[in-house]
């Protein structure tokens, strides 16, 4: 997977505008390596819901150029739900800007 250009472009896109109280996920079959996926599920992390629209403008290109599906939660949302263990979530990008 990390030669794939998807997988490049988003981890470029998170990077570049990574605030660092936004931390990123990816899930789903193209995270666990199927050789047949419909989408590119990426999960963002942020602490509150104003960051939100922000978020999306900023990941408008990399959604518009791969078939990714961007789910944000915040950081209330993703306790209430335990998405991040349930949907077995892989950490692409800590808060802090680190992998």
């Amino acid at each position: 997977m990390s030669d794939n250009p998807a997988y490049q472009d988003i981890l470029v896109a998170i990077h570049a505008d990574n605030p660092s109280h936004t931390a990123w996920y990816g899930f789903g079959s193209f995270f666990r390596e199927s050789n047949s996926f419909s989408d590119i599920d990426v999960l963002a992390v942020c602490a509150d819901v104003e960051r939100a629209s922000a978020i999306r403008q900023e990941m408008a290109t990399v959604c518009n150029d791969w078939p990714v599906h961007l789910l944000i939660m915040t950081e209330s949302e993703v306790e209430e739900t335990n998405f991040i263990q349930s949907q077995q979530c892989i950490l692409l990008l800590k808060p802090n800007g680190k992998r």
